[in-house]
């Protein structure tokens, strides 16, 4: 993970370095574990070398020097562990509380999934309900532990990446190819 957290830094460096200063320092041991306790899962090995750089971002009502949307990853900012708790447990409440209806989706295929998994870890928010999830479940969309998947709250859930190592390469390979710009408040994918 130290090669994909340099070339987001780097990037930030030319393009966006005000975004650096919202990356928080990396996380504990005793902090994944936490997290992986609170969760009930063990974290991929790259999920946790990921968050031991950089525990996600500062967020602006934590970090008031910071500008309010200090969005990395098209338009949403990386969780750090205790946020990304925290946001689990709101999606919990939430997929408890809806009717037994809107817990199951029928795909076109025919195949009945549910809206959302415990297993689906938080990893990103835009602050608006729209996140990506670590899928530790293979329930949804081909079965792939560990893939990464998309919900956008009006849409649905989509993949994205076959795993978190593919989804950050993904970002990389953007970010140098010019499909990401820093406005001077956000960071914003150009697709």
């Amino acid at each position: 993970m130290e090669d994909i957290w340099k070339g987001i830094e780097a990037w930030l460096a030319v393009n966006a370095p005000e975004l650096l200063d919202s990356l928080k320092p990396g996380a504990t041991e005793a902090e994944i574990q936490e997290t992986e306790s609170f969760l009930g899962v063990s974290l991929p090995e790259d999920v946790k070398a990921f968050y031991r750089i950089h525990d996600g971002q500062w967020a602006w009502y934590d970090k008031p020097e910071l500008e309010r949307y200090n969005s990395l990853y098209n338009l949403h900012r990386f969780l750090p562990l205790s946020r990304l708790r925290e946001e689990w447990k709101i999606w919990l409440d939430v997929f408890e509380n809806l009717e037994p209806e809107y817990q199951w989706v029928t795909l076109n295929s025919g195949e009945t999934i549910p809206t959302w998994s415990e297993k689906f870890i938080p990893l990103t928010s835009d602050g608006c309900g729209d996140a990506y999830f670590l899928d530790l479940s293979a329930v949804l969309l081909g079965g792939n532990v560990g893939q990464i998947i998309e919900n956008r709250k009006c849409n649905g859930l989509y993949p994205v990446a076959s795993s978190f190592r593919v989804w950050l390469e993904m970002f990389i390979a953007d970010l140098e190819a010019g499909r990401y710009w820093y406005d001077g408040e956000i960071m914003v994918v150009a697709r």
